[in-house]
């Protein structure tokens, strides 16, 4: 991947790198959360509609032309807000 922020395209099969992620987002923000009780609001994301902060993989070695959708931003969004509730 090109950084930290880059992600796989929407893939909601199980076994997909795409769910991977979304599992992953579930298991880490639960760890957080239960080290840290006493916090009872997160805020799970921010700025995902910001390329810089969420693109495709190849986003940067397209020369940063490769991104998603508006459309596309919102449902990962909304996929990652559903995984780390």
């Amino acid at each position: 991947m090109d950084s930290d922020v880059s992600m796989q395209p929407r893939n909601m099969t199980e076994g997909s790198a795409y769910r991977k992620v979304l599992d992953d987002c579930r298991t880490s923000r639960k760890t957080i959360a239960a080290l840290f009780p006493e916090i009872t609001w997160w805020e799970v994301g921010n700025e995902w509609n910001h390329d810089p902060f969420r693109h495709p993989e190849d986003h940067l070695s397209s020369g940063m032309k490769c991104v998603f959708t508006w459309k596309q931003k919102a449902t990962i969004a909304t996929d990652l807000m559903y995984y780390a509730a």
